[in-house]
């Protein structure tokens, strides 16, 4: 699942075929053919990291890549004859269309869908990366019993190592019943902070829960962790990663 804004010309879900075969994303300086073209757009972002691919409905696969600035996203993808460079933010994706002789339109269209009440969005996450020289963030959902034993076992972590510890929860889960599942698990005290971050979803946090992240100066740093890893896995990445 993934929050991003939803343009009129994508391909709907229904196209895709029960028997369509494998396919695999391709390096995107070979894939796009106004790739030279893109290079100012590109520079001018500030991109950084590499391109993280993403498949479509459609069988075809789009690129993100994030900035230097944080919830600052570049998305590449194509759509027969053209493409679309849009660059993202929590706010307004400004979109950048290509025609076949690679001339570029430019579009801007705004995004309210991460407006969660309440919800971690991106000036939270900015005001924890700020105040924090290092730290994890875990996402849980009352969804997966795994969820609250990771909880646990990365409290644990969290407090040997002297780190802050933020709780995200997964925006489509039921708060009732997150309630619930925690005082059921002994967790009454964790505060529910639905996920509303386009750098978070970017990052993956919505694919599988519980997952792990972790901060360093002022920066997502290292890989988003699938799945209950123990404490010895979340001592190691801390370790890996933010005790260099």
């Amino acid at each position: 699942m993934k929050f991003l804004i939803v343009l009129s010309f994508f391909v709907s879900a229904s196209a895709l075929a029960v028997t369509a075969p494998l396919v695999s994303p391709k390096d995107p300086a070979k894939e796009f053919r106004c790739w030279k073209s893109m290079q100012n757009a590109l520079n001018d972002a500030g991109v950084i990291d590499n391109w993280r691919p993403k498949m479509k409905p459609d069988l075809t696969f789009q690129y993100l890549r994030p900035t230097r600035q944080l919830s600052r996203w570049v998305v590449l993808e194509k759509i027969k004859n053209e493409a679309f460079l849009i660059r993202e933010t929590p706010v307004q994706q400004m979109i950048i269309r290509y025609d076949q002789n690679c001339t570029p339109a430019v579009a801007v269209r705004p995004v309210k869908i991460y407006d969660i009440a309440g919800g971690f969005n991106d000036v939270r996450l900015a005001q924890t990366l700020s105040q924090n020289k290092a730290g994890i963030i875990y996402a849980w959902s009352p969804g997966m019993g795994l969820s609250f034993d990771g909880i646990k076992e990365v409290r644990k972590v969290a407090e040997k190592k002297k780190l802050p510890l933020t709780l995200v929860m997964d925006p489509y889960a039921d708060e009732k019943v997150a309630l619930k599942s925690l005082a059921a698990a002994g967790l009454s005290d964790v505060k529910i902070q639905k996920i509303s971050s386009l750098e978070l979803v970017n990052r993956n946090t919505l694919i599988h829960f519980p997952n792990f992240m972790m901060y360093r100066d002022g920066l997502i740093v290292g890989p988003m962790v699938p799945g209950l890893v123990g404490e010895k896995g979340y001592t190691h990445l801390v370790s890996k990663y933010l005790e260099q």
